[in-house]
């Protein structure tokens, strides 16, 4: 049986290889098993913000917060907690990777928030479907969007298409997108993921292999946008 809680980052190690799922310093992002012994992979925020390799002796208290779509796969989403001593320089070198990468990941500003309600449930594949629009927003930072559609089907997978450019050609568009039932509970949410790089004509970005619970499918109503390039 997956476990949802380890007490170590030896745990959350041995856990990884076997495909099971304080300090003040306390992050959230994505981990899978590291090619280096002893260690943990991690992404903060998302697959897309960039992998480290963190040594399990740093790492404190895990708990494993969902099973989150990373394109063609997933991976555990976790909230963890590390346990740094500044006179061990293995712990500085770690501390300063993890550092770094979350402040790569926060110098990507947010943009607006924008909504979408569900359509008529239609069906797509053989499989019942529900879509979500959203009209041409305008631009955030460089990146443009000029509309995104999100496709939901019954089974858990979903598509996402969008029409993106960026004026400096060298960004890309990436959103994180919230859902909620019709009484406005949230349900999930999903970690940011991205486009590919973008130039400054307009291109379709597509990606087809988000995925979800199955069970939410008939709660979600409403599904909530946050833009960031």
């Amino acid at each position: 049986m997956a476990e949802n809680r380890f007490d170590s980052g030896e745990a959350l190690v041995a856990a990884l290889a076997e495909g099971k799922l304080r300090s003040d310093h306390q992050y959230t992002g994505m981990v899978k098993a590291s090619d280096k012994d002893k260690y943990v992979a991690f992404a903060p925020g998302s697959c897309d913000s960039g992998w480290i390799d963190v040594p399990a002796e740093v790492i404190g208290k895990i708990e494993v917060i969902d099973q989150v779509p990373c394109r063609e796969h997933s991976h555990p989403l976790v909230r963890m907690e590390f346990k740094l001593d500044e006179s061990n320089p293995l712990h500085v070198m770690a501390g300063q990777l993890i550092a770094s990468a979350n402040s790569r990941l926060s110098a990507i500003q947010p943009g607006h928030l924008a909504t979408a309600t569900r359509s008529a449930t239609s069906v797509q594949r053989d499989l019942p479907s529900a879509e979500f629009y959203w009209e041409v927003e305008g631009s955030v930072g460089g990146c443009g969007l000029g509309g995104a559609s999100l496709t939901i089907r019954s089974d858990g997978s979903a598509s996402w298409r969008g029409v993106v450019n960026s004026i400096y050609e060298n960004d890309s568009y990436c959103v994180t997108l919230s859902f909620f039932n019709s009484g406005g509970r949230e349900l999930f949410a999903w970690p940011r993921f991205c486009s590919q790089t973008l130039t400054q004509d307009l291109q379709v970005w597509r990606n087809d292999n988000l995925a979800f619970l199955p069970r939410f499918f008939e709660s979600i109503a409403i599904v909530n946008r946050r833009d960031h390039c």
